[in-house]
C-alpha cells in the first residue's frame, strides 16, 4: 500500500542546472533516513536548452523520492510554476524555486514538526537573501523577525493588510500549503500575471489558519536585472518581465494584476476597503492603491495595445474600490480616454 507523503516539494526549474543541484544536495541529506516515505520532490524541466538538466535526471534517478520529468515543449514560468503541482500527492505543498535552497540543516525537520502538528493551513517561512554567486549575504534575517517566534494570522487576508500581498508570499519559495485546497482553485484565471500561485493561494487561504515562522529557512538567491535577463531571456515572456521595469510595470502589474485583485474581491477574499490598506515593501515601496494607479497611467503613457474589453474590467476595480477625490482625479480622466 502506498501512503500518502506529508510534503511535495514541486520544482519549477528552467536551464539552472548548478543552481538546482546545489539546491538538491542542500535537501536530499536531510530527507535521506528520516523523511523517504514522507516527502516527495517534484521537478518539472520546462524544456531546457540542450538538455540542459541532463545532470539533475540522473541525480532524481538515485531517489524514489525524487520524480522528475520534462516538458515536450516550452510552456513558460507561470504556467510552470502551476503544471509542477499537478502530480502532487503529499497532504501539503511547496513550490520550491529552482536557485533557491534550505538554509540551515535542519531546516526540513523544523518545518515538518510543523507539518506534522496539522493546526495550520497555510505556513509562511522568512528568509536570508544572498547575492546569486553567494559570496555576499544580504540579509541573514529578511523579515527582521525574532527567530524564535511564531505569529500566528486568521488568513491570507489578515497576513496580506500587516505584511503586503506581493511582498512576503509573492516570492514563490517561502509558501507551504495545504495542496487539496489550493489545487481546488482554477489558477488559469490569473495566468498573464507571472504570479498565477498568488492569487490562487489568497483565493483559497484568505480565511484558513495561517502561520508566519519567524526563523530563516531557506535562502534567496537575489539576481541583478542583467543576471535574470541572462538567465531567462531567451524566453519571450520571461524576457519582457526581467530585463525592464518599466515594461514590466506597464504590461504585468497594470492591467492583469488589478483583475487578479478584482477577482479575489469579486469571491471574498479581499473586502474593498482592503485595497487601500495594504501595503507593500519590495516590487512596491507605499500603497498597493498608489501603485495600480502608477502602473495604469504607464500602461496608458506607453501607449501599450490593450483590448476595450481590459479597460472595462480596470474600470470596474477601480469603480469597485472606495476611492478619495485625489485618487479618483488621477486614474478617471485615463479610463474615460479609453472607453468613449
Amino acid at each position: 500500500m502506498t501512503t500518502t507523503p506529508v510534503l511535495t516539494i514541486a520544482i519549477p526549474a528552467y536551464n539552472r542546472p548548478k543552481e538546482l543541484e546545489f539546491g538538491l544536495s542542500k535537501l536530499i541529506p536531510q530527507i535521506l533516513g528520516r523523511y523517504e516515505n514522507d516527502v516527495e520532490v517534484i521537478i518539472a524541466d520546462d524544456s531546457s536548452p540542450s538538455d540542459s538538466l541532463q545532470a539533475v535526471r540522473e541525480i532524481a534517478n538515485q531517489y524514489r523520492f525524487i520524480h522528475f520529468d520534462r516538458h515536450p515543449k516550452n510552456i513558460g514560468l507561470e504556467r510552470n510554476l502551476i503544471a509542477c503541482t499537478k502530480k502532487a500527492r503529499g497532504e501539503f505543498l511547496w513550490i520550491f524555486g529552482d536557485d533557491d535552497f534550505l538554509e540551515a540543516s535542519d531546516s526540513l525537520e523544523y518545518i515538518m514538526t510543523f507539518l506534522r502538528e496539522e493546526r495550520y493551513d497555510f505556513y509562511v517561512l522568512n528568509r536570508t537573501r544572498r547575492s546569486f554567486d553567494l559570496s555576499k549575504l544580504i540579509s541573514p534575517n529578511w523579515m527582521g523577525l525574532d527567530p524564535d517566534k511564531c505569529f500566528t494570522f486568521s488568513g491570507l487576508r489578515d497576513f496580506c493588510l500587516s505584511y503586503g500581498f506581493i511582498s512576503v508570499i509573492g516570492f514563490v519559495s517561502v509558501n507551504i500549503f495545504r495542496r487539496q485546497a489550493f489545487c481546488e482553485i482554477d489558477a488559469n484565471k490569473y495566468f498573464g500575471t507571472m504570479y498565477p500561485q498568488l492569487g490562487a493561494m489568497v483565493e483559497a487561504f484568505h480565511r484558513r489558519p495561517t502561520l508566519l515562522i519567524g526563523r530563516p529557512l531557506i535562502c534567496h538567491r537575489t539576481q541583478t536585472q542583467e543576471e535574470k535577463k541572462a538567465a531567462l531571456g531567451v524566453k519571450q515572456t520571461e524576457a519582457d518581465f526581467m530585463s525592464d521595469v518599466q515594461r514590466r510595470n506597464a504590461i504585468y502589474f497594470s492591467h492583469p494584476y488589478v483583475a487578479m485583485i478584482l477577482k479575489l474581491v469579486e469571491c471574498g477574499a479581499f473586502q474593498p476597503d482592503d485595497i487601500l490598506r495594504i501595503r507593500e515593501n519590495t516590487v512596491i515601496n507605499g500603497l498597493l492603491i498608489d501603485f495600480f494607479i502608477e502602473t495604469i497611467t504607464l500602461n496608458h503613457i506607453m501607449g501599450l495595445c490593450v483590448p476595450r474589453s481590459t479597460w472595462e474590467i480596470t474600470s470596474r476595480f477601480f469603480a469597485t474600490i472606495p476611492l478619495d477625490d485625489s485618487r479618483r482625479k488621477r486614474i478617471e480622466p485615463i479610463l474615460r480616454e479609453h472607453l468613449q
